[in-house]
């Protein structure tokens, strides 16, 4: 595509054209699009990331064939972005594209087809295909485990099946699953990084439903310590982690807490 046609992209008044590296005739190539999709969702300009990535396809698909490890990468890049956009049935063709891409060139056992089969099970699941969603899950993890790594592809793996039972009432199923995903995430993410804050808080919720309120309390208040550090204090989730600790801790019996620990999170502020 030629430089001068950017302007039809350019919605969120963002200057765009010095930002491309382009050749003699002006071409503007996939990954100069990819980049500035990755600008647009810093500026939750989700109409404009989908319009990049669309973009990014056409030109890997012309140039490279829709069966090359790229063309799938966006494939996937694009259903993420439809998802997003509550563009559900977009997303989930897309991501059965990439299945099929990835499938052929790494084959059913490697860690890239795990990531994609996990990213479908996720839309399977917002679209509330549960079964399908659930196969995907444990398709995923079982890849990941087969694999013997330790690193943040297999936590998620456990945490997110763990996420599709805990959605579906299964706590006691989801129990373990978490707490694999968290002693991943302790092992590798630095004390304050915001997956380790979603293994706390989650595994914290599984507690509660599970009437271990303690637990739950304790858990809960290692996320919020996280959070309060990353997040804005109107934030969302922020408030959410706030109110349903209030929420738990009249359910505790105040001999039960962990009063060291909260020792330490009064120290940990002091400093």
């Amino acid at each position: 595509m030629k430089v001068q046609e950017l302007g039809k992209l350019n919605t969120s008044g963002l200057i765009v054209n010095s930002f491309f590296k382009h050749n003699e005739e002006g071409i503007v190539s996939a990954e100069d699009y990819n980049k500035l999709a990755r600008l647009y969702k810093k500026k939750n300009s989700i109409k404009d990331v989908i319009r990049s990535y669309e973009k990014s396809l056409s030109i890997r698909e012309l140039t490279l064939g829709k069966e090359h490890r790229k063309t799938a990468q966006s494939y996937q890049n694009l259903a993420k972005s439809y998802l997003l956009n509550g563009e559900i049935p977009q997303s989930i063709s897309l991501y059965q594209n990439a299945v099929d891409v990835k499938e052929k060139i790494f084959g059913f056992g490697h860690k890239e087809t795990a990531k994609v089969y996990n990213e479908l099970a996720h839309a399977y699941l917002i679209e509330k295909s549960f079964d399908k969603a659930q196969l995907l899950y444990k398709k995923s993890l079982h890849i990941l485990m087969n694999l013997g790594e330790n690193n943040e592809s297999s936590a998620k793996g456990y945490h997110d099946l763990a996420y599709f039972y805990a959605s579906e009432g299964a706590f006691k199923t989801a129990l373990p699953l978490f707490k694999n995903a968290l002693k991943i995430r302790e092992t590798i993410l630095k004390n304050n990084h915001p997956d380790l804050a979603t293994s706390y808080s989650h595994l914290a919720l599984c507690y509660y439903h599970l009437f271990d309120y303690s637990k739950s309390y304790n858990l809960l208040s290692k996320s919020l310590m996280i959070r309060e550090k990353f997040l804005l204090p109107n934030d969302e989730v922020l408030l959410s982690t706030r109110y349903n600790l209030s929420e738990i801790k009249r359910l505790v019996d105040p001999s039960k807490i962990n009063f060291t620990f909260f020792q330490k999170i009064k120290f940990f502020f002091k400093i």
